[in-house]
């Protein structure tokens, strides 16, 4: 699942983001809180580094969030395709026809579950990106930003 900082009870301290091997804990400002530090919720990995180094335990998972790997993921362990990769956190990686997160099967290449497998299944953290991408194209569309 994927993590959240809690911006009243953080210090800015900065440990959290020195452990996090996917850059999604940077520096931010939340209303009156500033120094406080921020997870992206679709780049977090889901790996666990960062709470056992805040001093504070201001770190919590983020309500709502999906789990990367987990649950609603087809790479899922457990699941038929477990040992399998996929280019989640490589946004440069993706399928070039429609902008999908690319898997591979071990010793394989890289390929677009949906253009190139032909499958209906597909990474819940790209589905609710590009649908957080396609809002904000319409609100700037129509002037609702």
């Amino acid at each position: 699942m994927s993590l959240r900082i809690d911006p009243v009870v953080c210090i800015g301290c900065g440990f959290c983001e020195a452990v996090c091997p996917t850059y999604a804990i940077a520096p931010g400002v939340v209303g009156s809180h500033r120094n406080v530090y921020l997870i992206e919720e679709d780049l977090c990995n889901d790996c666990g580094a960062c709470p056992g180094t805040c001093p504070v335990d201001c770190i919590e998972p983020a309500p709502g969030s999906i789990v990367c790997h987990g649950y609603g993921c087809p790479l899922r362990q457990g699941g038929r395709r477990e040992d399998w990769g996929c280019t989640v956190l490589v946004p440069e990686a993706a399928c070039e026809q429609c902008g999908n997160v690319r898997w591979r099967a071990p010793g394989s290449t890289w390929s677009c579950p949906e253009c190139d497998l032909g499958l209906t299944v597909g990474c819940p953290k790209f589905r609710r990106t590009a649908r957080r991408s396609a809002a904000s194209a319409a609100a700037e569309t129509t002037g609702r930003v």
